[in-house]
């Protein structure tokens, strides 16, 4: 079976791509506020190799299709702003599940 290339999107200002290891700074910020994370049950990434460790961890459950996790960037410059992230896929696509990544 032929591997699906990964969906980059973009509208009028965003561009949404894959997630690179270059983006660790970008994920070190967002992942380690912590009031976000009073309400978000997540380990943080407060240092680089946490970080690292995460985009990892996340580019290899989208390699193995499960999930869908973008990149938010301005067109006009590449630096990560925020991401979007899809996961819990069901295999009837009715269930909810629970887990967090």
């Amino acid at each position: 079976m032929k591997k699906k290339k990964f969906p980059q999107l973009d509208t009028k200002r965003l561009f949404l791509r894959k997630l690179e290891k270059s983006d660790w700074e970008s994920i070190s910020y967002l992942r380690s506020d912590k009031i976000v994370n009073q309400f978000v049950k997540r380990e943080n990434a407060d240092t680089k190799q946490k970080a690292i460790k995460f985009i990892e961890k996340t580019k290899l459950k989208i390699k193995n299709d499960q999930l869908f996790y973008w990149s938010i960037t301005l067109k006009e410059d590449e630096k990560m702003i925020g991401s979007i992230c899809l996961w819990n896929f069901s295999e009837d696509e009715k269930t909810e599940k629970s887990d967090m990544i």
